[in-house]
């Protein structure tokens, strides 16, 4: 039987670094109670009882995770601070609160309804934080996928996912084009 293939070094990193950014993040915004072990959000009250196998999680009613990523920032005084930063240059969380905002309003200016799925086939930029973080805060599920795909694959992709959208950067628009002509009855969007 042949060995199964070895992931490149490079995926191997952007999974290692996902996972050391995501624990960093829940450092920053837990608390920790040794004497019940529970783990409590600051300010939206989600708690973990470890008490318990398996372990309870409980969320409010109305919680959005922008809020945890995005809001509790500004709202604490950091609007300044960067939040984002790439070859693009850099975008604090005032500017990226105010554009999630006015793309989730855009979005459902287009009469999409909480749950919808929205394709993503856009290209490292700010849109792209902005599409994917206002379409959370618009309670859609952003689904972003691999801008190194063939025709076939967006075309399944459209097909399968069930989406109500699809949005695409014009960098995309040779493979995307040939997807879009065979799948109907989607609302499509580049830019």
């Amino acid at each position: 039987a042949a060995n199964p293939p070895i992931p490149p070094p490079a995926i191997i990193m952007g999974l290692l670094s996902f996972m050391l950014l995501s624990f960093v993040f829940l450092l920053s915004i837990i608390e920790f109670n040794h004497s019940k072990r529970i783990l409590k959000m600051v300010d939206d009250n989600i708690s973990v009882d470890y008490s318990q196998m398996p372990a309870k999680i409980t969320f409010p009613k109305n919680y959005n995770v922008a809020s945890s990523f995005i809001d509790r920032h500004v709202e604490k005084g950091r609007g300044e601070r960067i939040a984002i930063l790439g070859e693009f240059g850099s975008i604090n969380y005032n500017t990226l609160q105010e554009n999630v905002n006015k793309y989730g309003n855009a979005l459902l200016d287009l009469g999409l309804s909480r749950g919808d799925r929205i394709l993503m086939m856009v290209k490292d930029c700010p849109d792209f934080f902005y599409l994917f973080w206002g379409a959370i805060k618009a309670g859609l599920v952003p689904v972003p996928i691999n801008t190194l795909l063939r025709s076939p694959d967006y075309q399944f992709m459209m097909e399968d996912s069930a989406c109500s959208l699809v949005i695409y950067s014009q960098e995309f628009c040779k493979e995307v084009r040939f997807a879009l002509e065979a799948t109907e009855g989607k609302t499509i969007l580049s830019y």
